[in-house]
């Protein structure tokens, strides 16, 4: 991950945990298909993505494991996308 993505997605992931959202991060650059399947493996319903068109466009995008559907967000909706969506 670059800079600006780790940044974010540190950012992002204090603040799911200020609002009891459990979070972790994976930012060892594997690919992101591996990524997922960890996520998935660990239990995860949802994983967020930040890559560079993210931190660019303040946004970021959210996955659902289940469903393998995803959409893009804006970054200050991530806590209140999280709790409709469990």
């Amino acid at each position: 991950a670059g800079e600006a993505q780790e940044k974010e997605a540190r950012a992002i992931a204090a603040t799911c945990r200020r609002h009891g959202i459990a979070a972790s991060l994976d930012l060892d650059g594997k690919s992101m298909k591996s990524r997922l399947k960890q996520a998935d493996h660990l239990g995860a319903n949802f994983a967020l993505i930040v890559g560079d068109e993210e931190v660019s466009s303040g946004t970021v995008t959210i996955r659902d494991l289940a469903a393998g559907r995803q959409e893009s967000i804006p970054r200050g909706a991530v806590v209140e996308a999280l709790r409709t969506r469990r």
